[in-house]
């Protein structure tokens, strides 16, 4: 008969629920799905207030669109919306260089006939046809001008993309409020100093010649902990062990059942130092000399970074008693000068190596990069390999068997091809693993250097060792070398389409997902016979980890490759672009079907691969047309030397400090304080921290299982309201379709969206009188009545006050 309303279900957090272990076997399955909900890339709905014990995030939440745009997906961080735009970019750049030459290029090429005159030699297939080797020995100064317009306008696309990019940044950052906003990281502490003295000196700064009280919510310390986590390595690989062997004792497999009692006594003994770390880790481990301080106000934390502004060239000038005569002197914090800044990202910092030496972490990079060079050295072995048997068939092949030749040569190539995208996939994880032995402080710097030297890997991979495996190889005329069977021509052709393939294709189908999900349903099947751990199957039940470094240098080793290529083989233009149409999407299905929520990224990855990669893009753009102009045309107009002066001035000027001094773009204070945040940040500095994280996390859910029972009690103080509003306004409008009208008008008084009961005999009295006396008090209607609804969720419901009146569309 009424209206009545549907409230959600709103799950109450159980505070009585026992301690997460790890180590719990066989797993609680339940517990692992639902922390595979709560570590999937999804919105938390913000009126339900279950979380994972384990990762402290919440297990309700919403998977987003396909179509969602850059709003959508800024929850976490500037990185994953600026990336999407990366994309977007790269994609404009490919299109401006494609409407200005590319386009006049592939037609002039096409109308040559170089190919045909040297038949001989050249076959006239489709990468032949629209090469710039088609029209050899032609000088195209129309194609050079272009091409040198195109640099200009992409210069200028790129210095409108650094702007878009902070404001993207700004965006996201003033949307979304973090724990960072309220935080900084100081660093260079001396490695005696306690929490105590810490938060004395820096709650206390000097403005306008005043002293001024900063307020210090929390102080999380780094520490050395390279021993707690080799220890913690150490047992979670003797778990791994025990699993293996309890799988081999159930399949009657096992033959020396003492191996397990002594990893389980190893064990037990791990255990025992791994508690007593955590129960004293002050006294266990030394300070880094980093910490993370959080202050109430976002603009406490900017003025406390603006007192110790001293960058770290200062520093470096100080500490070699070469600095120059300050109106302030260096701040001095019992003997050492702190460097303040803007603290990362919990979730970015990399806790087990901030006690790292940066002499040592020099060191290591320098092995990084040596390794990495060797490994593109095996890559030149392998391609050089493959080449030298395409030139001996085609130099022992007879006219008879040119077909066949021509054939397996062929094949040969895209076998090539073949060879070196997947040397990129391996590529890939092998320099990962050895970008980890540098030992970075943050998984921003991380991802950095992952990049660059991935992103540069795979380029001189894939576009300079072809080139030099042809140019060992050649014995005759470089023009020939490109255009003969198993030349440079159809070797960078076939690369371009495997790039365009490759990639995608490796990550929608991608082995190690679907052989998860085979996992998962085996252990699932084996119930309480499974040999996982809690540990094991919470891994087991997240998502695909998104590495966006990894997926930078995909995008930008196609961009290098195929300006480097472009004025030689225009047809990869539209190649390229086609690879970043589908992988756009691709990459965004994956993100929101498949990946799990990583810490949230910031804007200095895309930052990085902007100051260097485009800037080289259009480098080697110049660079490569002064190579095929030189190899096809024989000589090098000076429009193109003009064009390669211009590359090089912008790559070796500073663009972004230049940028920086036109576009300032200052960071935004928030308005709401710590305390009014505080119960929604998930992820704070205590809870990312090895040594805290646990405890915190279990107190954290405890705070907040108060805290949401008062939102709880006030929504449904709310919900209850609203209820008895539409019960009363069902109520009125049976009145008003059931009574009749001239009843109505002296029983009730009828005004825009409301209904007032009145009293008959006293409006009566009122009217025979004429007199104009104040209103009666209004009464409410006794005969409402609202039945009682019971509520799971909420124990002890409020009692509500009927208002007086209630309002009605």
């Amino acid at each position: 008969m009424f209206n009545i309303l549907k409230t959600k279900s709103i799950h109450k957090q159980d505070n009585t629920q026992e301690s997460y272990d790890a180590f719990k076997r066989p797993p609680d399955f339940q517990f692992a799905e639902k922390h595979g909900l709560a570590s999937r890339f999804a919105v938390a709905d913000n009126e339900k207030v279950q979380f994972c014990v384990c990762c402290g995030m919440p297990i309700q939440n919403d998977q987003l669109p396909l179509c969602c745009d850059k709003q959508d997906i800024n929850f976490n961080g500037a990185g994953i919306p600026l990336y999407f735009e990366f994309i977007q970019f790269a994609a404009v750049l490919l299109v401006t260089l494609g409407l200005i030459s590319g386009i006049y290029n592939t037609v002039t090429n096409v109308q040559g006939s170089s190919c045909e005159e040297q038949s001989d030699t050249c076959s006239l297939n489709y990468y032949n046809k629209y090469a710039l080797s088609n029209k050899a020995e032609q000088y195209d100064v129309g194609l050079n001008v272009l091409d040198l317009i195109s640099t200009l306008i992409i210069i200028g696309f790129t210095i409108y993309y650094r702007r878009w990019m902070n404001l993207t940044a700004q965006e996201v950052d003033n949307s979304v409020v973090t724990i960072s906003d309220f935080s900084i990281q100081v660093s260079n502490l001396p490695l005696d100093a306690t929490e105590q003295e810490i938060k004395e000196f820096f709650s206390k700064i000097e403005k306008k010649g005043a002293e001024k009280q900063l307020h210090i919510q929390s102080i999380c310390l780094g520490w050395n902990i390279q021993q707690y986590t080799n220890t913690l390595n150490d047992k979670l690989a003797k778990e791994i062990q025990i699993s293996n062997l309890i799988a081999l004792e159930q399949a009657g497999k096992l033959k020396n059942k003492q191996q397990k009692e002594v990893l389980e006594q190893e064990i037990t003994a791990l255990n025992k130092d791994i508690k007593e770390f955590l129960e004293a880790f002050d006294q266990k481990f030394l300070l880094s000399g980093v910490a993370f301080i959080t202050f109430n106000t976002s603009q406490e934390a900017q003025e406390c970074r603006k007192f110790h502004n001293q960058t770290k060239i200062q520093l470096l000038f100080h500490s070699f008693y070469y600095c120059f005569r300050k109106k302030r002197q260096l701040t001095k914090f019992k003997g050492k000068t702190p460097y303040v800044v803007r603290a990362p990202e919990p979730g970015d910092i990399m806790w087990e190596n901030l006690g790292e030496k940066p002499w040592k972490q020099i060191s290591n990079q320098t092995w990084t990069n040596l390794a990495t060079l060797l490994i593109l050295c095996v890559c030149f072995a392998a391609i050089l390999g493959i080449s030298i048997g395409q030139t001996s068939l085609a130099k022992s092949g007879s006219k008879s068997e040119s077909k066949s030749v021509g054939f397996i040569i062929t094949f040969l190539g895209l076998v090539a091809s073949f060879i070196i995208s997947f040397l990129n996939t391996i590529m890939a994880f092998t320099i990962r693993k050895l970008v980890s032995y540098e030992k970075p402080y943050t998984q921003t710097d991380f991802n950095i250097s992952y990049a660059n030297k991935l992103g540069m890997s795979q380029f001189i991979n894939t576009a300079i060792i072809p080139l030099l495996v042809n140019l060992t190889l050649q014995d005759e005329e470089l023009l020939i070398s490109l255009w003969k069977s198993g030349g440079l021509n159809s070797d960078v052709s076939l690369i371009l389409i495997m790039n365009a393939i490759f990639p995608w294709l490796i990550n929608i189908f991608d082995p190690f997902y679907f052989w998860k999900l085979i996992k998962r349903q085996r252990a699932k099947n084996q119930g309480s016979q499974c040999t996982l751990t809690q540990r094991e199957a919470n891994l087991l039940f997240e998502g695909t980890k998104s590495d966006l470094s990894q997926k930078y240098a995909t995008i930008v080793k196609s961009l290098m490759l195929t300006f480097f290529y472009a004025q030689l083989l225009p047809i990869g233009i539209p190649i390229a672009l086609a690879f970043l149409l589908v992988n756009y999407w691709i990459e965004k299905y994956l993100l929101l079907k498949r990946s799990s929520r990583n810490a949230p990224v910031g804007k200095q990855l895309a930052e990085e691969m902007i100051d260097l990669y485009i800037e080289l893009t259009l480098l080697l753009f110049a660079a490569g047309n002064c190579i095929w102009q030189k190899v096809v045309v024989g000589d090098i107009n000076p429009i193109v030397w003009t064009q390669l002066a211009v590359a090089a001035f912008q790559f070796l000027l500073p663009v972004d400090w230049i940028f920086e001094w036109f576009f300032n773009f200052e960071e935004v204070q928030t308005t709401e304080t710590y305390e009014q945040q505080k119960s929604q940040l998930w992820d704070d500095y205590l809870k990312r921290n090895p040594v805290t994280q646990q405890k915190c996390i279990e107190q954290w859910i405890q705070e907040q299982g108060g805290e949401q029972n008062k939102n709880v009690q006030g929504f449904l103080q709310k919900l209850e309201i609203k209820y008895q509003q539409d019960m009363t306004e069902a109520q009125h409008k049976l009145i008003k379709k059931f009574v009749p009208k001239d009843l109505i008008n002296s029983h009730y008084e009828i005004r825009k969206n409301q209904i007032l009961p009145n009293n008959l005999e006293e409006s009566l009295l009122f009217k025979q009188q004429g007199m104009n006396a104040q209103k009666p008090e209004i009464r409410q209607a006794e005969s409402l009545y609202f039945p009682k609804r019971e509520t799971e969720f909420v124990p002890n419901r409020p009692q509500i006050k009927q208002a007086d009146s209630f309002t009605y569309d």
